[in-house]
């Protein structure tokens, strides 16, 4: 089920005193953000003051060549909550995140990126939303990118439920709220961008709870985005492995995923046609990014251009749907925790 809202319910009473007993680590992957790290810091202290008596912000420096590292440890010195994880040399971004957990020391661990374009005073419904689910996954409403980056991620996104049938809408959203326990238990093995959609299926296939609620999102202004167009084929390609791997063919064996069988090892057919299998695709797997990217862009431009009969009975009036977003009305349970934020409702 997910949950949807676009307004922010305080969790703070009695003149900013904090009403939750959490103890929240928030983690910061950064790799030469020195134009905009000190300002994320104070907003990522600003917004969890008021939510918890004890938390900690841990910056992860991938490896920056800039000033990022001396400025966080500069911080680190004015504000005892900063800490300071180092990489040399820079590693990646899910390396970043996998960091980021082992180091968290709280009972709930949130991450997100270090370019401040996400609203962390929205952070008081993630840690309502933990009472009750496992994970709480953000998806970004009117997202502040460029038109081009937001179709990469629709086609992105589409592949992603296609293929991993993670039924989240907007994966790559870098704003989640995990319980520790949970953190723990998760499995992390790439060091790229992939890192979250690792995180979501290894939680549905552990069966982890997992409700979205929507954020904001704000346009950078400092700084520079490390993500460019030519990262696509890498993550494209990285996402073929992991759904061959993990979905089809879920890494159990230590034989698996070589290509090769040992002589007089006890391996049954399903293993060997694994193997066989992972074997032929490491070698088509250089031509399967281009597929995967031409069959989502088909299926985006259709899902665009396909017209709802309550749409063009509208459109003949000269009106306009502004939402396709089926939302039902929460039952049972969900009741009591829907109804302490304003505007919410759970679609399923």
């Amino acid at each position: 089920m997910h949950c949807s809202e676009n307004s922010t319910n305080s969790a703070t009473s009695n003149g900013g005193v904090p009403s939750s007993q959490a103890t929240i680590s928030l983690i910061l992957p950064a790799w030469n953000e020195s134009e905009v790290i000190e300002r994320a810091i104070a907003e990522a202290d600003a917004a969890l003051r008021p939510l918890s008596v004890d938390y900690e912000i841990i910056v992860v420096d991938d490896g920056s060549t800039d000033q990022t590292a001396s400025l966080v440890a500069q911080a680190a010195i004015r504000n005892p909550a900063v800490r300071l994880v180092r990489h040399n040399p820079n590693q990646g971004y899910g390396a970043a995140i996998r960091s980021g957990f082992a180091a968290a020391q709280k009972n709930l661990v949130v991450f997100t990126d270090a370019d401040c374009q996400f609203d962390l005073t929205e952070l008081d419904r993630f840690v309502l939303l933990s009472k009750r689910y496992d994970i709480v996954c953000g998806y970004r409403i009117d997202r502040k990118d460029s038109a081009l980056r937001c179709f990469y991620s629709q086609v992105y996104n589409l592949l992603v439920r296609i293929l991993l049938r993670t039924d989240v809408r907007d994966v790559d959203c870098a704003l989640k709220m995990f319980h520790r326990n949970v953190v723990k238990k998760l499995t992390i093995s790439g060091n790229g961008f992939l890192v979250n959609s690792e995180i979501l299926t290894s939680a549905k296939q552990q069966g982890y709870r997992v409700v979205e609620v929507g954020v904001s999102h704000r346009p950078r202004i400092d700084g520079t985005s490390t993500v460019s167009v030519h990262h696509i084929p890498k993550v494209l390609a990285s996402l073929a492995r992991f759904w061959w791997s993990t979905v089809l063919f879920p890494a159990d064996n230590p034989r698996r995923g070589s290509g090769l069988v040992m002589i007089g090892s006890e391996a049954s057919p399903r293993e060997i046609q694994a193997d066989a299998g992972n074997w032929l695709f490491g070698r088509a797997v250089k031509w399967v990014p281009v597929g995967l990217l031409l069959l989502a862009s088909l299926f985006v431009l259709m899902n665009l251009s396909h017209s709802h009969p309550t749409q063009r009975k509208l459109g003949s009036q000269r009106e306009t749907v502004t939402s396709r977003e089926p939302f039902v009305k929460p039952s049972g349970s969900l009741k009591a925790t829907i109804a302490q934020v304003p505007n919410a409702g759970v679609r399923q």
